[in-house]
């Protein structure tokens, strides 16, 4: 397998909401044999921070970061939507 994919969790304060996400995301992956290495940050920290990642998951209403595209982690918290979301995740991170 190649490198792993940098993957950027973004919330409010980078605390329990981005913690979930990271956490149900990493599952979510590896059960994909996709290798992921995941760093949390708070939302006013992300659009400095998602330039050396290859992918931002946040629950902010960012389109793109530059060149990395963003997806919202929203439906990990409300469970509507999550499978889609993980495959849209997958499909970002060229799985």
């Amino acid at each position: 397998m190649g490198s792993a994919k940098r993957v950027l969790i973004a919330c409010g304060a980078a605390a329990a909401t981005s913690t979930v996400v990271a956490r149900l995301l990493s599952r979510e992956l590896s059960a994909r044999g996709i290798e992921v290495e995941m760093e949390q940050c708070a939302a006013d920290e992300t659009e400095e921070m998602a330039l050396n990642f290859d992918l931002v998951v946040s629950t902010n209403d960012f389109a793109m970061i530059g060149s990395v595209p963003v997806v919202s982690s929203l439906p990990f918290l409300t469970g509507e939507g999550v499978e889609a979301t993980i495959q849209e995740i997958v499909t970002q991170l060229g799985g």
